[in-house]
C-alpha cells in the first residue's frame, strides 16, 4: 500500500483566506435576497396604482352622478351652452371644430373654469384624492328620438366626468347619456 503524507501549511499562509472565503458568501446572499424581493416589490407597485385606479373611477363615477343630477335639476337653457364650455357646458364638437369636448384645451385642466366640480363627492376617509372630481355637460340634440324605447322629443346630453387618485398622475375619464324630457 502506498503511503501518502499530508503536509499543511504554514500558518502565516492561510491568513485570511476564510475572511475572504465568507465575505464572496455573503455577497451571494445579498444578492439572492435583493433579487428574491423584487418580485415583491413590484407587485406592491402594481397593487398600489391598481388601487389608486379603484379610487379614482369611482370619483368619477359619483361625478357622472353628480352631472346627471345637475341636468335634471337646472335644465340649462340653450343659450347657456358655448363652444368653449364655459361653465361646464358645452356645444357638441361640430361647432368646435370636431374636437370632442372633452379634448377641448383647458376643460379638465388649468383654471377649471370650463367645468363643474363636483362639491358633493366625497370619498371615505384615508384615500385623499389629488382633488374632486369635475364634469362638463355637452349638448348633443335637443329633439333627440329613440326608436327602441319610442321616446321622442327630448334633449340628449352626454356627460363626461374626470376623477383623479392619489397620484396625479392617476385619471379616469367616463361618459354617460343622459335624456332629460
Amino acid at each position: 500500500m502506498l503511503q501518502v503524507q499530508l503536509k499543511s501549511m504554514p500558518a502565516g499562509a492561510q491568513a485570511g483566506a476564510s475572511l475572504i472565503v465568507s465575505l464572496i458568501l455573503l455577497a451571494v446572499i445579498a444578492l439572492l435576497v435583493v433579487y428574491g424581493a423584487q418580485p415583491m416589490l413590484t407587485e406592491q407597485k402594481i397593487s398600489s396604482n391598481q388601487n389608486d385606479r379603484n379610487m379614482a373611477f369611482q370619483l368619477a363615477e359619483l361625478g357622472l352622478k353628480a352631472g346627471e343630477s345637475y341636468v335634471a335639476t337646472n335644465k340649462p337653457a340653450l343659450s347657456s351652452f358655448a363652444a368653449d364650455c364655459t361653465g361646464g357646458l358645452c356645444l357638441p364638437s361640430q361647432s368646435a371644430g370636431g374636437t370632442n369636448a372633452w379634448e377641448r384645451s383647458n376643460v379638465f385642466t388649468g383654471s377649471y373654469n370650463n367645468s363643474l366640480q363636483c362639491t358633493s363627492c366625497t370619498f371615505s376617509a384615508g384615500s385623499d384624492s389629488q382633488q374632486k372630481p369635475r364634469y362638463i355637460v355637452e349638448l348633443l340634440d335637443t329633439n333627440y328620438s329613440d326608436a327602441i324605447t319610442g321616446t321622442t322629443g327630448v334633449t340628449l346630453y352626454r356627460i363626461t366626468s374626470r376623477a383623479w387618485g392619489r397620484n396625479a398622475n392617476t385619471q379616469v375619464t367616463l361618459q354617460s347619456y343622459y335624456v332629460v324630457s
